[in-house]
């Protein structure tokens, strides 16, 4: 049984529309379970990793780290909420949203936020791993969009994919 859960929600804290009842309409044949959650706060793309000078080890930062919980919490309380203990072991589909406040020199053209796209869904995937699902290896599709919103924060949409669609095989004709 297909379980959506906060979907509306979303669109009504942030006030801003991202067109993703195309890939819902797409997935939902599929899709077991799809979660969708609205991260609030100031989003952040993830960090570089840094050195330590002494050892040359790589660490997280810990304003990642620390971001990366946050999102690590929302994801588990929708797991609960939808029921699901374990991370998935099949195959997802992942949007994200990062939400940036309007500057105050903001005009219509103007690139939005700092942060490359491609950081913010990292810092997502990242954080969802070994929670929502055993590896971000098995995400098949990937989403992302930057939006000016006066609600900044990260929304969420996964779909779980309960089976796979196969292609149809087509018999060639024998010459």
């Amino acid at each position: 049984m297909l379980q959506v859960w906060g979907a509306a929600s979303c669109n009504e804290v942030t006030g801003v529309k991202v067109d993703t009842s195309s890939m819902l309409r797409r997935v939902r044949p599929y899709a077991e379970h799809i979660l969708t959650f609205f991260v609030p706060g100031e989003a952040k793309p993830k960090g570089r990793p840094r050195f330590a000078k002494a050892t040359g080890h790589a660490y997280t930062p810990k304003r990642t780290a620390s971001e990366e919980a946050v999102i690590r919490a929302y994801g588990q309380k929708h797991m609960i909420r939808n029921g699901l203990e374990q991370p998935w072991g099949g195959p997802c589909v992942v949007v994200v949203t990062a939400l940036i406040d309007k500057p105050k020199d903001w005009w219509e053209g103007k690139e939005p936020g700092r942060g490359d796209v491609d950081n913010y869904a990292k810092l997502v995937t990242d954080a969802l791993n070994k929670i929502v699902f055993k590896d971000d290896r098995q995400i098949v599709e990937l989403t992302t969009a930057k939006a000016y919103s006066d609600t900044p924060g990260i929304r969420v949409h996964l779909a779980l994919y309960a089976d796979v669609p196969k292609p149809k095989k087509t018999r060639k004709k024998a010459v």
